[in-house]
């Protein structure tokens, strides 16, 4: 699509559109975007505001503990040798990639599992929404019964048509022995 528009149009390129203009700059709805947040979601400001707090102080928690722990031991070590403290900070670069790698599969299954739930809370019904549901899905009654009729007429149609070309017919109770 694009390239039968460029053979038929040419090439054009507007460097308007890259401008930045007054109108369309916000620096609230900036930080909405920012922070994830959409537009109309109230009660969910604080739940998002939690888990940024959250997911802060996880990081800085793990920061502090990483720093306190291998800092001691190249306080103890010394920097006597240049080996020994590369392979204190691989030790430290491996420990924070695995903490990192925990913590964001952690948090992303917590926010898959709060996501799923709000999508099914959204989508649940009350008995009142069930009810015009199902009249809505049904029809019109005054066109449901004229369905049903038809829907008779064609049955009983096909019962008489079948009785009128039969070569035997067998009348009787079925007693069910």
């Amino acid at each position: 699509a694009m390239t039968a528009e460029m053979l038929q149009v040419g090439v054009h390129f507007s460097a308007a559109a890259l401008l930045p203009s007054a109108g369309r700059l916000d620096f609230f709805k900036g930080i909405r975007r920012l922070l994830g947040l959409q537009p109309g979601e109230g009660p969910g400001l604080l739940r998002e505001l939690g888990k940024r707090v959250l997911y802060l102080a996880t990081f800085i928690g793990a920061s502090v503990w990483l720093t306190l722990s291998y800092g001691r031991e190249l306080l103890v070590w010394g920097l006597d040798g240049a080996e020994q403290a590369l392979e204190l900070l691989c030790a430290a670069a491996t420990a924070m990639l695995r903490g990192a790698a925990f913590a964001v599969l952690c948090f992303g299954g917590l926010d898959l599992l709060l996501a799923r739930k709000r999508r099914f809370a959204r989508l649940r019904m009350d008995v009142n929404e069930f009810r015009q549901e199902m009249r809505e899905s049904m029809g019109d009654p005054e066109l449901r019964g004229l369905r049903r009729q038809r829907h008779q007429e064609t049955v009983l149609g096909a019962l008489a048509q079948g009785v009128r070309r039969s070569r035997l017919l067998v009348l009787g109770r079925k007693t069910g022995r």
